[in-house]
């Protein structure tokens, strides 16, 4: 079987793309990489494709994913069609877009199979008669264990983006701008408030998914509510004062060649440029006595990569507490935290020398488990036996 998947300019997406292509080439299946550079006309993407027997899209915005005149490219090339939602499902806050791709979805529903990370996702796109299964976000450092020297340089880190918070909605201009803002502070307050069910509360009439215009309007809320996600961290992070934190990247001004305006207020932050290699990334975690994930806001249940990737460098997490957590590890409770105070609480207590041994034993379980239940090849398989059907 030849199989094609672009290349993504996300550098932790990139990665994960990679890693898909070792995952099919171990099970004996030819992978081609689509390098969005090469490609110079719609003639060359068509051709690029239609030489495959199966194309993976798990980019939202990559070229497959865009529209040409009346259709998407995804609907004229020839392979079928695997579509990773390891992000939310549309990258943009455009309500016709969404339903435009939405009902694009549904054209090709008889020759494509979705995966998302989210199981609402799951959940909705099913009630479109569209073919929809759960799947665990893709650790994009590899299986390689972090090999070199593990003494702690740092006691908390936080590898993302982050800005100081909030206390007045964004102007998007919407009538929903105060419902936006009351999600954002729900979910500072309490790290599982669901912004789904908000949307429900928001617009009761549209609650209960029938059409593919109800979901657009219930992605587009979620869209908008992502837009807080970097002040939330700020607000979390911001509370945790007593112990020196380190941030690696901040502010994403950088990705715009613009100056870097936006800093966390304290004396205990520290702030690094943003890290990417493979190495790198698994030397933070490594050698950090705590990391610290705070979720994007357009998942509710989610646990996405970057808890992946920190157990597989050996490296210890708090998670803001998610669902879909513990159908993954034993440790998920001892790991997660639901409130400020709780994330306070357990810093605290996994920074004394006295609780390392506990922490040691955590880290170890949590690598272990996640290694089993998120693996590759699970991964890999899951997605060529349900290709297999078609």
């Amino acid at each position: 079987m030849k199989i094609a998947l672009e290349r993504c300019i996300n550098q932790i997406y990139d990665r994960i793309v990679l890693e898909l292509a070792n995952g099919f080439r171990q099970c004996g299946h030819e992978c081609k990489l689509v390098q969005p550079s090469d490609i110079k006309s719609n003639a060359d993407l068509l051709e690029a494709y239609n030489q495959c027997d199966w194309a993976i899209i798990s980019n939202s915005m990559g070229l497959l994913s865009l529209k040409g005149t009346d259709t998407f490219f995804f609907e004229d090339v020839d392979p079928k069609l695997v579509f990773i939602h390891h992000d939310a499902p549309f990258g943009t806050e455009d309500l016709q877009a969404i339903n435009d791709k939405l009902d694009a979805f549904v054209r090709i529903k008889d020759r494509s199979v979705h995966f998302t990370i989210e199981k609402s996702d799951e959940v909705d796109l099913k009630k479109l008669g569209i073919q929809c299964h759960p799947i665990t976000h893709i650790n994009s450092l590899g299986p390689n264990f972090y090999k070199g020297d593990q003494s702690h340089l740092r006691n908390v880190a936080f590898l993302g983006h982050v800005v100081p918070p909030i206390d007045q909605p964004i102007a998007f201009g919407n009538a929903d701008d105060m419902a936006y803002f009351q999600s954002y502070l729900s979910r500072v307050a309490k790290m599982d408030h669901s912004v789904k069910s908000d949307f429900d509360r928001v617009h009761p009439a549209n609650s209960e998914i029938v059409t593919a215009s109800d979901i657009s309007l219930k992605m587009q809320y979620i869209q908008y509510v992502n837009r807080f996600s970097m002040f939330q961290r700020g607000a979390l992070l911001q509370g945790i004062q007593r112990h020196d934190l380190h941030i690696f990247g901040g502010d994403p001004a950088w990705m715009h060649g613009v100056e870097q305006t936006r800093f966390l207020a304290g004396d205990s932050i520290h702030y690094h440029p943003a890290v990417f290699d493979r190495a790198q990334v698994a030397e933070v975690f490594a050698t950090s006595r705590i990391n610290i994930n705070i979720t994007s806001l357009q998942f509710d249940s989610a646990v996405i990569n970057r808890v992946l990737d920190c157990a597989a460098a050996g490296g210890f997490m708090l998670t803001d507490k998610k669902a879909q957590l513990a159908g993954l590890t034993a440790v998920a409770d001892e790991i997660s935290y639901s409130t400020l105070e709780e994330l306070e609480s357990k810093v605290d207590y996994y920074s004394h020398p006295d609780n390392q041994r506990v922490k040691n034993e955590l880290t170890q379980q949590l690598r272990s488990d996640l290694s089993v239940s998120c693996s590759m090849a699970n991964s890999v398989i899951q997605i060529i036996n349900r290709m297999a059907t078609f």
